[in-house]
């Protein structure tokens, strides 16, 4: 078992997951590429937790208004009959752009996410960055300098649910499945802080329980020794 420090430092290192018991928005898009620069969202789901718990679900196809590449279509599974219908990104921005700055945002390498999102956003009268939350990947609960920047660690998200028990319903890929996913895992990974805190509040209790205790025995001491001189 890992050593926990005992000090009010390390304390102060697991409270910022604790939002993540509260409320907060898991998200995921499906892209036609890796570079927001050039390459379009064709589909986004939002998922809402409350109190840990997924309550409300968002997801949407969207018509890129370009033929899907044969790659993107690989990974994803989205083909061009399933966004010919879809709506175009612009005629979602006002709902999307109100979701990522109210609420908390979490995703798995949510740097991919927010790029993008940002990067159609500013296509729009509704240019805005997300409210970043928590990165389940790289663990990052702020926002990075650059969006470009590589993370400090990679590692899949069949992984982390798996690490996790995390069960998959659905296909990875899919938006939605990616969102609620990351989303599970990001609560678990917020009860293990949780968990961590208390332990850290116990010791730390503890530990000055026993400095007071040393405390009190060399007044005492210290006592014994005056009435002893006198």
């Amino acid at each position: 078992k890992q050593k926990i420090l005992v000090d009010e430092q390390s304390l102060e290192q697991v409270k910022p997951y604790k939002f993540l018991l509260k409320r907060f928005a898991a998200v995921d898009v499906e892209t036609t590429g890796l570079k927001a620069a050039n390459c379009n969202i064709i589909q986004i789901s939002v998922v809402l937790f409350i109190d840990g718990i997924p309550k409300h679900m968002y997801c949407k196809y969207i018509n890129p208004g370009v033929p899907l590449p044969a790659n993107a279509t690989k990974v994803n599974g989205i083909t061009n009959e399933m966004v010919k219908d879809a709506p175009r990104f612009e005629q979602l921005a006002e709902f999307i752009s109100r979701v990522v700055t109210r609420e908390k945002i979490v995703a798995h390498n949510l740097r991919f996410d927010a790029s993008f999102i940002e990067r159609e956003l500013s296509k729009t009268k509704y240019a805005e960055q997300i409210n970043w939350g928590f990165c389940t990947m790289s663990l990052d609960i702020e926002r990075p300098h650059d969006l470009k920047s590589k993370p400090n660690r990679f590692i899949k998200l069949s992984e982390l649910a798996k690490r996790y028990r995390v069960e998959i319903k659905g296909q990875l890929h899919d938006a939605y499945t990616d969102a609620l996913v990351a989303g599970k895992i990001a609560v678990c990974i917020a009860e293990e802080n949780c968990d961590f805190e208390q332990e850290l509040i116990n010791s730390i209790s503890l530990t000055k329980q026993k400095m007071n205790g040393l405390t009190n025995q060399k007044i005492i001491l210290e006592q014994k020794l005056i009435y002893k001189k006198k």
